[in-house]
């Protein structure tokens, strides 16, 4: 029997072999071809591996080569997809029914919680919501579109699986509230805290990274393995009243994080969700985070008429897709979209009369 050679498919300009009565496709680049070939030869067959070998092999990878935040964020989504999976489940026979069912169950698990007198424990259900079920579906898709790249597979098996639109964000803090929010605040620290974030639309997550070396200027800079997506450096524009605190704050403690609460340790999840409580039932706002500050910053520079491609700058994305798909705040406010609507005239005919002769 002939040994199997990679060969390319002129009009596509795709390479594939035949291998194990099977066509596998081995994707444009000649090299990588020969590559995802001999790794095919060696294993024996792309298809010899299981879901779990592949989650274990990627996770491998993911460990030297990503930020621990990065691959911590996904660890326990992949160890709940893994152990859902049976374990002879090959991956190239994996279907997006089997994420499916993983997600349903997900919905439909019973998360123990406090509740009553004493202590005593209730079930309640935890909902997923739709931004929540596209991460979930969006996280497995990289680890098949990985195993693919590194021959584990021939194609990505559920490369087709739709995702449920992201919920829109609607919640914000108005303008004219703020002034009650820093009020609501018991203590300086916290007060400087929700000030820089409403005036910079920095995110909850570069708050708990800067530290005095960031500040340039006007300016704090994550550098770029610190920051969102590790492409490019973090910049956040500081206005007078954050650039004041932030000022003080250096000076206060030049060495390690600058934003920390009155005990002088660092803000965490856990104490900012703390005090967050008190500011949610003062305010009647349940759904108050952080990260709605950052949406306030975004609500209030756009219907004071700034442009979004500036707003969207500001708040450190590349260009206005994620405020227009991810930002429903001013579809919320009628007022602000009719003055919009009007704030260009419709054109119309010039007068071209002329007045009688004297």
């Amino acid at each position: 029997m002939r040994n199997p050679r990679p060969w390319r498919r002129e009009s596509t300009g795709t390479w594939h072999v035949w291998f194990n009565g099977k066509q596998r496709y081995l994707g444009t680049d000649e090299e990588k071809a020969l590559q995802q070939f001999r790794r095919m030869t060696q294993s024996g067959s792309t298809g010899d591996y299981t879901v779990r070998q592949v989650i274990q092999a990627y996770w491998k990878w993911a460990k030297s080569t990503h930020a621990a935040t990065t691959y911590e964020r996904r660890k326990p989504i992949l160890e709940s997809f893994s152990k859902a999976m049976r374990p002879s489940l090959k991956a190239d026979a994996l279907r997006a029914m089997h994420v499916q069912d993983w997600i349903d169950n997900k919905i439909k698990h019973k998360e123990a919680v406090k509740g009553g007198k004493r202590g005593e424990r209730k079930a309640t259900t935890k909902p997923l919501s739709p931004t929540t079920i596209g991460d979930y579906i969006t996280v497995i898709k990289a680890v098949m579109n990985w195993a693919k790249g590194m021959g584990y597979i021939d194609r990505n098996p559920i490369e087709d699986m739709p995702k449920p639109t992201a919920r829109v964000r609607q919640d914000f803090v108005p303008a004219d509230v703020w002034p009650k929010v820093l009020e609501l605040a018991t203590d300086e620290a916290l007060k400087d805290y929700l000030t820089v974030m409403l005036s910079s639309g920095a995110r909850a997550t570069e708050m708990a990274k800067f530290e005095a070396k960031h500040l340039d200027g006007n300016r704090l800079i994550l550098p770029i393995e610190k920051s969102k997506g590790k492409r490019r450096s973090r910049v956040v524009y500081l206005p007078v009243d954050a650039l004041t605190i932030v000022q003080k704050l250096a000076g206060t403690y030049p060495e390690g994080l600058l934003f920390r609460n009155s005990d002088g340790n660092a803000w965490n999840k856990d104490s900012l969700k703390c005090r967050f409580r008190r500011l949610k039932r003062e305010l009647k706002m349940p759904g108050l985070t952080p990260t709605t500050l950052r949406h306030s910053f975004a609500h209030y520079r756009l219907s004071s008429g700034q442009d979004a491609l500036t707003v969207a700058k500001l708040m450190g994305h590349v260009d206005t897709r994620m405020l227009a798909t991810r930002y429903g705040h001013l579809d919320a406010n009628p007022e602000y979209m009719t003055n919009a609507a009007n704030a260009v005239s419709f054109p119309r005919p010039q007068d071209t009369s002329t007045s009688p002769a004297a």
